[in-house]
């Protein structure tokens, strides 16, 4: 099991590795469809093909003040959620359209001295 990495080449560039994974428990997956199910004019369920996408949500309980310092940057070049950037998880799949979906109100909290609780939730195609 590697290190979570997140990177963009392309202009506005950046990274972000850390030093610690998110929380076993807190490394989770979903997927959710943009459009899935609305009503015709005959009242009749239509389920629309407009795809779907991937999340993963991420907590750390303890993340070090320098690795905040690092994600709080690449969130903001970034600038939020506009740019996509390469996710590669914790089995090492990559994903080179992904975002941060939460960046407006990403939570994080100091818990001790130098480390902080963090929750992030990124899509990922």
């Amino acid at each position: 099991m590697g290190l979570i990495t997140f990177a963009r080449v392309a202009a506005p560039s950046g990274n972000f590795s850390p030093t610690v994974n998110p929380d076993y428990a807190g490394y989770q997956q979903g997927r959710q469809w943009y459009q899935p199910k609305d009503l015709s004019d005959g009242g009749d369920p239509y389920v629309y093909s407009k795809g779907k996408k991937g999340k993963r949500y991420l907590k750390w309980g303890t993340l070090p003040d320098a690795d905040l310092t690092s994600l709080l940057t690449f969130v903001a070049a970034m600038a939020g959620g506009r740019y996509m950037f390469t996710f590669t998880d914790v089995d090492a799949a990559v994903y080179a359209s992904a975002r941060i979906i939460n960046s407006g109100n990403m939570s994080h909290r100091e818990v001790s001295a130098g480390l902080h609780e963090v929750y992030l939730e990124v899509e990922v195609a």
